[in-house]
């Protein structure tokens, strides 16, 4: 019953949500972010 209500809320609010500003470049960031707790060498980016 709880998830019912929680998608319900969820639904309601979707309109108003809005895409995270670069969120083109998330995998980008979550590879970067791997090597870094693998500790190897972390190569910025351009």
């Amino acid at each position: 019953m709880r998830q019912r209500w929680v998608t319900a809320g969820l639904m309601a609010i979707e309109p108003k949500l809005r895409k995270v500003s670069g969120h083109k470049y998330l995998p980008e960031l979550r590879a970067i972010m791997r090597q870094a707790l693998d500790g190897k060498k972390v190569v910025k980016a351009a």
